[in-house]
């Protein structure tokens, strides 16, 4: 197991967990719209189409942001 941080939430995840796995986890409401959010990790926008190959490790820092339509 792994220790990082999901919207400044500790949050433990299995080793070589990637982010997609790690959003799925830690954020469940957000599981079944996972394609309306942004999300950054250690401080870079990470591309949905880059989650799967995404590794989390120890201490990383994970944001998530949800689509807002309007200005």
């Amino acid at each position: 197991m792994i220790n990082l941080y999901l919207n400044e939430r500790p949050l433990q995840v299995e080793k070589n967990s990637n982010l997609q796995q790690v959003l799925e986890l830690g954020m469940p409401s957000f599981a079944a719209k996972l394609d309306n959010i942004a999300a950054v990790h250690n401080q870079h926008l990470v591309p949905q189409s880059q989650w799967q190959i995404t590794i989390c490790h120890e201490n990383d820092h994970i944001e998530i942001f949800s689509a807002v339509a309007g200005g």
